[in-house]
């Protein structure tokens, strides 16, 4: 296309397809109208556009009709441990385990605050069994204050993802204070267990 713009051009070709590869190259001219020479070539494949396409791909775990927003709980002391946990149903490969902060609208006159709430300490373990009696720790952070990450998810990538029934999200003293006073409540918008082709949530 011929144009002077450089940046955030709408496509105007033809037709583009689910799961189709594409092919492209630039090159531009200057303002003496001289043009570099032409761009490596380079691809890149188009995503699922219409809900038909999705086959064979299902959510893991039971279907979630609740309304709830996340997780989080009130406390009067600071000590206080609190967990989540997601269940798979099944052992199942994981890749990483998501932990996605809470964005809450605190009516006290704050607003609305990313990572409202978020634990300030907290580990993250695995589960081969649904009554949890063992676990592996993939991630701790309960010797030190964890730096609130705000709108940005943690992602704990699994060195064994093989046969996981359980990811559990525990919450440790201390907790973590509100903007509303001296409530405790550790707030978690979700977590999500993530496999090759699956997700699940809680």
């Amino acid at each position: 296309m011929n144009s002077s713009q450089s940046r955030a051009i709408r496509y105007a070709g033809p037709a583009l397809h689910s799961e189709q590869k594409l092919h492209w190259k630039v090159r531009v001219w200057d303002q003496a109208n001289q043009s570099t020479d032409w761009s490596a070539p380079a691809t890149w494949t188009m995503g699922l556009l219409n809900g038909a396409d999705w086959q064979g791909a299902s959510w893991m775990g039971a279907a979630d009709t609740s309304t709830s927003q996340g997780y989080a709980v009130e406390s009067a002391t600071a000590d206080a441990v609190k967990w989540v946990q997601v269940d798979l149903g099944s052992d199942t490969a994981l890749d990483s385990v998501l932990i996605r902060p809470q964005f809450h609208n605190d009516t006290s006159g704050s607003g609305w605050i990313p990572g409202y709430g978020f634990p300030l300490r907290f580990k993250v373990e695995i589960s081969k069994v649904a009554d949890f009696s063992t676990s592996t720790v993939i991630a701790d952070h309960t010797t030190a204050d964890f730096a609130n990450p705000g709108g940005s998810t943690i992602n704990i990538i699994l060195s064994d993802s093989s046969g996981v029934r359980s990811p559990f999200v525990t919450t440790c003293p201390p907790g973590s204070p509100t903007t509303a006073g001296p409530r405790h409540s550790p707030s978690l918008s979700q977590a999500v267990a993530v496999g090759s082709s699956h997700l699940s949530t809680n």
